[in-house]
């Protein structure tokens, strides 16, 4: 981890011989006090950061392991809301972990992963020639549960993005769906656009032997 490797760190800039090589720094006013000085309180605050962090983000990898663990994908969306929650309590009351950055970073995680997840998920039900109508209907349902599932984690995330404004008006999620959400619009889209494929061949099944009078 690494709030460990920098208080590991920290501890040994703290020891005896480092001691000994500031006061002698400092005693012959050489040039390069000051700059591991610097050095020192930077590591001082970049592990009170990660410290900090570990406390906030321990209660919310539990809940993303268990995302990452889930073995069915149609019920990973009873975790989205948890997660999102709990990233949103992070947010109000974290001092570090409170920047656009950090929350695009863990927000495309996840997203990564549900993409991953949909994937995999839609790959044994997409047959390479369909000759059968109960294979496309099975596709069909299959993308509109991917498609569901996709679009659960983004409902999720706008509606704590709204309540953001409301609970944390001089920081919140103003962030752009894009800077999220683009490669899972992608598939999004190209699953609206199977969709329709298939309802099409469906459709067209469904007339095909009929008789109609006087034909």
């Amino acid at each position: 981890r690494r709030s460990s490797a920098l208080n590991e760190l920290f501890q040994g800039m703290q020891g005896e011989r480092v001691r000994r090589v500031l006061r002698y720094l400092d005693r012959a006013k050489t040039d390069r006090a000051y700059p591991f000085a610097r050095l020192c309180k930077r590591l001082f605050w970049s592990l009170t950061e990660a410290q900090s962090n570990e406390k906030f983000l321990r209660p919310l990898r539990s809940r993303l392991e268990a995302l990452r663990d889930a073995t069915s994908f149609e019920r990973m969306p009873a975790h989205f809301r948890p997660i999102v929650h709990l990233i949103f309590l992070v947010w109000k009351t974290s001092v570090y972990y409170n920047t656009k950055e950090k929350l695009i970073e863990i927000m495309k995680r996840m997203c990564d992963l549900i993409v991953f997840r949909a994937e995999e998920f839609l790959s044994c039900g997409f047959p390479l020639m369909v000759e059968e109508v109960e294979e496309a209907e099975d596709t069909v349902r299959r993308i509109i549960m991917a498609v569901a599932v996709m679009g659960k984690l983004k409902s999720n995330f706008l509606r704590y993005r709204k309540k953001s404004f409301e609970e944390c008006p001089s920081n919140p999620w103003n962030i752009p769906n894009r800077a999220i959400f683009k490669q899972m619009d992608v598939i999004l889209d190209r699953c609206r656009t199977l969709i329709e494929i298939y309802s099409t061949y469906l459709q067209y099944q469904s007339i095909v032997g009929l008789t109609f009078p006087g034909g």
